[in-house]
């Protein structure tokens, strides 16, 4: 069955915006991605994602992937930018030994417009093995426990960079079968 890049992106779309809505929370973008058929060198749903996201009035990073640059600009129309500067971020699995570096130096908006701060993208193994991580915040109306598919070295970099909210950015966790789990600004994390 072929991608619709109508249908297809706003089912995606609704299944994020459920995620960043519940923190936490693992949505499946396994139907999309298996019906993708785009060839980026990056995981199936990662690439449903930056079809949902990228387009010409906004940028991207994708660290040290110069093959996955190239395809997302020519697919998405979207301009490659510095890792400072990017709205989105993309961290594939080789990668996100990294991911500490890489949170310290993307945007955080300002506060007049704390919505320049970018969404890092994070290819993970599996996002239900992993060390425990404790949740709180809106959209949380209880401690919310969760396996951390990352080393857990981010939680304290992350909580650091994102201390002054508005200020800070949001995160999208995507497993290798297909799954998804958003990480907003809002969402406090800390070791279980």
């Amino acid at each position: 069955m072929n991608f619709d890049m109508v249908f297809d992106i706003q089912h995606a779309y609704r299944q994020v915006v459920h995620a960043f809505a519940y923190p936490g929370e693992i949505v499946s973008l396994k139907q999309e991605a298996d019906r993708l058929e785009a060839g980026l060198p990056c995981r199936a749903a990662t690439g449903v994602l930056l079809y949902m996201l990228l387009d010409a009035d906004t940028s991207f990073h994708a660290v040290e992937e110069e093959q996955l640059t190239d395809s997302i600009a020519r697919l998405t129309y979207c301009q490659s930018c510095s890792l400072e500067t990017a709205a989105h971020v993309i961290v594939t699995g080789k990668h996100r030994d990294r991911l500490c570096e890489i949170m310290q130096k993307v945007q955080t908006g300002t506060l007049e417009d704390p919505h320049l701060g970018a969404t890092l993208l994070v290819e993970c193994d599996s996002l239900q093995e992993g060390d425990e991580l404790i949740l709180r915040g809106p959209g949380i109306p209880h401690a919310h426990t969760i396996a951390s598919p990352l080393n857990s070295d981010w939680v304290e970099v992350r909580a650091l960079v994102n201390e002054e909210f508005p200020l800070g950015f949001d995160m999208l966790l995507i497993d290798a079968d297909a799954n998804c789990m958003a990480l907003p600004r809002t969402a406090q994390v800390e070791r279980g």
